[in-house]
């Protein structure tokens, strides 16, 4: 919102204690184009804190969907222009890289099939990314 109003976007359940470091991962599924994030982590005995606050800017393009939902061996990933060229990231839910391609140039907006048959079904996150690193789309990629 605007960095000092929060509202609940959702829950991620505890995995319970451990000694070992537990990643915790939550798919937004309407950012803006500027979008504030905080964590309230409350513990077992419910007292609670906030992390800090972390903002993300998305440049435009950001959002948008991919066919076909859900996908079996392709998925097409409508692409923003890339002029200078990028990288496309699939990350599990977990956000570990699974699979990443290289794009070529391009300065028209085009459609790219990617080939995910060989990955376990499941729930994914198409990144893209521009040359200098910045995350030009976000998208859930659903895996049969």
């Amino acid at each position: 919102m605007d960095g000092s109003t929060f509202e609940h976007i959702g829950t991620v359940p505890a995995a319970g204690n451990s000694l070992q470091t537990i990643d915790y991962a939550f798919f937004d599924d309407d950012p803006g184009a500027l979008t504030y994030y905080r964590l309230r982590m409350v513990d077992h005995d419910g007292t609670w804190e906030h992390s800090p606050m972390v903002s993300i800017f998305r440049r435009s393009g950001v959002g948008g969907h991919v066919f076909p939902v859900p996908a079996v061996n392709v998925v097409y990933v409508p692409l923003p222009d890339l002029p200078m060229g990028g990288s496309a990231d699939l990350l599990d839910g977990l956000g570990r890289r699974v699979r990443s391609w290289e794009l070529s140039p391009a300065t028209s907006a085009r459609s790219e099939e990617f080939p995910i048959g060989d990955l376990p079904a499941g729930s994914y996150t198409m990144q893209v990314l521009g040359k200098d690193g910045h995350v030009l789309k976000l998208a859930r990629v659903v895996k049969q």
